[in-house]
């Protein structure tokens, strides 16, 4: 019995602690955060993740110094695109090379830094912060995604109207609402389409859908608050599209394109007008209190600029999206989301209730771009997974047929490569990168507060803060949902 009991205490005592992560989420807050900061100071391929974990626990803990140095060396790294271990994961695991993240993991570290930035007064160095997560959203300054970052934009708004560029900052408000506007009537207008008869066959009617969809992203950029104005220049931009791709090499097509022949879009093109009819008349009916809550919104956020706040607070909530490997050998990256959405955001400001609704959210930016480049390259390393065994012993059979005719050259040469196939198809690992910045919050709420100079007490979703309103200016801070929620007395810094 004693020797039970004494090789279980062993077994407990050898027990691996959790990562600093884990640890930090059951309660292990201040040696998770000392084991993260050392972890962040070691050179290597996860440099740029572990200071981005760092600088989430370092600004829950209300150590906003630290956080700031730790985002700095994240985000100099992400921004550099010469990622090292690119060779060791072509024939190796993906996470085998420098971590630069996902493009929502790249926003979100232009965005705190951006916010710290602007707390301490830098504020040109903070624009230049959140124009790169509104560019990291889109995917490259050429926006072959239109950026839908409200939150980006609606920063960039406050940064400009503190540096007095009037014009400048309702030119980015107006992006950010159209942005808004854009998120909610996509979703309204892609539904419509599904429900409207075409006529024609059946798989052409389906193409010119496809056509039709892939126009809408351009034609809410031209109109994102008229959903029938909209819907016209999408069928203009669907035109277009299938004009100038089934003149592009399939490979340099877009994705849902690359099998079409020229009789699918010509068959397509025809297919899209009677649609394209009825989906005028379906974005006609869209419900006016949409239209009307978007409108409200609207003028929400133009006050924020047009009657500046002393205080606005970007709050923090909820748990953000994770990665998951799926596909047989987990060669494909997934996102996955939190299933309990927050709601709106409870705030008690000098005694009084309210609730506000949230700006932006993680988990939907993570979402809702076109798949990775690299996830085609992943299946790909899958599929010759699946054929280098078979291939291989094809190979090694021509070569004992090779040598039993006496052609030993060549039976020498296909026992070698046969040799090659099955060594790299042993030695390949699918598996997609799922390394992750896990501490990373679902919603975004912005909370612009009218307040006299000196301190206030705000209540935040149940947490209580100290809120210095300056003399003059304007005060932007960034409340971390992470526990315990940043620094009690928000101020500048």
């Amino acid at each position: 019995m004693r020797k039970v009991l004494l090789l279980t205490l062993v077994a407990f005592s050898c027990k691996k602690p959790l990562p600093p992560e884990q640890a930090y989420a059951v309660g292990q807050e201040q040696s998770a955060l000392e084991r993260q900061q050392a972890l962040a100071m070691e050179e290597g391929n996860e440099q740029a993740l572990h200071s981005l974990r760092l600088a989430s626990m370092a600004h829950a803990q209300g150590d906003t110094d630290l956080a700031e140095k730790a985002l700095r060396v994240a985000v100099a790294q992400m921004q550099d695109f010469t990622a090292e271990g690119e060779f060791r994961a072509m024939v190796g695991r993906e996470a085998k090379k420098e971590w630069k993240g996902e493009p929502y993991e790249k926003l979100g570290a232009f965005l705190d830094l951006g916010l710290l930035l602007h707390q301490r007064g830098d504020t040109d160095n903070a624009l230049a912060m959140y124009k790169s997560a509104v560019i990291s959203d889109a995917g490259s300054t050429e926006e072959r995604y239109r950026s839908d970052f409200v939150a980006g934009y609606v920063l960039q708004a406050l940064a400009y109207a503190t540096e007095r560029e009037q014009a400048n900052a309702q030119q980015a408000m107006g992006r950010g609402i159209d942005a808004l506007y854009a998120r909610e009537l996509t979703a309204m207008l892609s539904d419509a389409l599904s429900g409207i008869p075409g006529e024609g066959h059946h798989d052409d009617v389906q193409n010119a859908r496809v056509l039709l969809r892939t126009g809408l992203p351009a034609g809410l950029t031209v109109a994102a608050r008229d959903p029938v104005e909209a819907v016209r220049a999408a069928r203009s931009q669907a035109t277009d599209i299938a004009n100038v791709h089934r003149n592009l090499p399939r490979k340099e097509r877009l994705p849902e394109l690359q099998r079409w022949s020229d009789k699918d879009f010509e068959k397509a093109l025809q297919a899209m007008e009677s649609l394209a009819a009825g989906w005028s008349e379906a974005a006609a009916e869209v419900p006016p209190e949409v239209l009307d809550r978007l409108a409200a919104r609207a003028i929400d956020l133009e006050r924020v600029i047009e009657e500046p706040p002393s205080v606005v607070l970007v709050v923090e909530r909820g748990k953000g999206p994770r990665k998951v490997q799926s596909g047989q050998y987990g060669e494909l990256l997934q996102i996955r989301t939190s299933r309990t959405p927050q709601g709106p955001l409870p705030i008690v400001v000098g005694g009084a209730p309210d609730q506000i609704d949230p700006l932006d959210s993680y988990s939907y930016q993570a979402t809702t771009r076109g798949s990775r480049a690299v996830d085609s390259f992943l299946r790909g390393k899958a599929v010759y997974k699946d054929t280098s065994f078979a291939t291989a012993w094809i190979l090694a059979e021509a070569g004992d047929i090779a040598h039993m005719t006496d052609n030993q050259n060549l039976a020498l040469a296909l026992y070698l490569v046969s040799a090659g196939v099955f060594v790299t198809g042993a030695l390949t690992t699918p598996e997609a990168d799922i390394r992750q910045w896990g501490l990373l919050p679902d919603q975004l709420y912005l909370v612009p507060l009218w307040l006299e100079p000196g301190e206030h007490e705000v209540g935040l979703a149940g947490r209580s803060y100290t809120v210095v309103a300056p003399p003059s200016g304007q005060l932007v801070a960034l409340v971390p949902a992470l526990s315990p929620g940043g620094p009690s007395r928000i101020e500048a810094r």
